[in-house]
């Protein structure tokens, strides 16, 4: 059966939905109006409101229910101005001043050595630490221009012998402890999933100035804990050791790296276990997504996935 639709996003058609059911199972095809390849970053406020309505089988014109204030800019990033009078030139009694974000400006010298790129590029990868949930509590992130209301993770999850896979965990603005587990897969295939982080969903977004970071109101954590992995194997901070020779990259290979990774994750967040669970991605995130899915759907079958609830899987601009 299948029934089509349209949603709306504050007084505006936001988008058209097909709707296909076979017995208990159904799949929502959902085109967003205006949107291009990055959907999040396109139209942020109907994707975040798409989003939102399907994690919670909600109509998606249901209009979001966050504030969408910014928070306060931190003092280093604030310019104050006083008002003064036409008049006298005196600054007048009781006024409020205005705060502006102060950008540092990025000089780039055109003869800058790259004698340390290449001696690191050169030196031997042994393997990251794998530490502890405490380790990789980010505590100061550099250029952040506001204190975010929530608590962020950084680090590496262990993959296929001598792959390390980099992932960066946003929890939930809303209530951490009981919001879904929400993971994001950008594509390419080679697309580093901090993409999805700084420039679409994620809370942090890249100034012009190329140094500083900004507040996305429309990021993805709104709604859920959403952690974002680089994936395949090399790829952004990821990457495999120098004693391994294994060099193979197929989606088969992906899909088996993420499954370990995921389990590496739920070892070191076991508060997430059997959370419900979202497995979302974007362009060639469409098969990253379904052979993940695939995969996990079978080792859960077996009892060999030790944390993965999965309920649902979700892709942003197939092609």
């Amino acid at each position: 059966m299948m029934m089509n639709l349209f949603f709306r996003y504050r007084t505006q058609i936001a988008g058209y939905v097909k709707q296909f059911t076979y017995g208990p199972a159904s799949i929502d095809l959902l085109t967003v109006k205006g949107a291009g390849h990055l959907v999040p970053s396109d139209r942020p406020g109907p994707a975040l409101q798409m989003f939102e309505n399907f994690l919670r089988g909600q109509d998606y014109s249901k209009e979001l229910p966050f504030s969408f204030q910014l928070h306060p800019l931190k003092e280093d990033y604030q310019i104050q101005e006083t008002v003064t009078s036409e008049r006298t030139g005196m600054p007048v009694p009781g006024t409020v001043s205005t705060r502006k974000l102060k950008l540092k400006s990025r000089r780039m010298s055109k003869n800058k050595s790259t004698a340390p790129r290449e001696r690191l590029a050169s030196a031997p990868l042994n393997p990251p630490p794998i530490g502890t949930k405490q380790d990789d509590l980010v505590t100061d992130l550099p250029g952040l221009t506001w204190t975010p209301n929530f608590k962020h993770y950084s680090g590496y999850l262990a993959a296929s012998p001598g792959n390390y896979l980099h992932y960066w965990l946003t929890e939930s603005q809303g209530s951490p402890k009981d919001d879904p587990l929400i993971l994001w897969l950008n594509g390419g295939p080679g697309c580093s999933s901090l993409g999805g982080l700084f420039e679409e969903l994620g809370p942090f977004h890249i100034n012009s100035d190329g140094t500083t970071l900004f507040e996305n109101v429309f990021s993805w954590n709104k709604v859920g804990n959403v952690l974002f992995m680089e994936a395949p194997r090399d790829v952004g901070f990821s990457y495999r050791a120098s004693n391994v020779s294994d060099s193979n990259y197929n989606d088969d290979y992906t899909a088996s790296d993420n499954v370990l990774a995921l389990a590496s994750f739920f070892a070191k967040f076991p508060e997430y276990k059997n959370r419900p669970f979202f497995i979302t991605g974007e362009s060639y995130g469409g098969v990253y997504v379904p052979t993940l899915t695939s995969a996990l759907i079978k080792k859960i079958q077996v009892g060999a996935q030790n944390g993965a609830n999965q309920q649902y899987f979700s892709t942003s601009s197939r092609y």
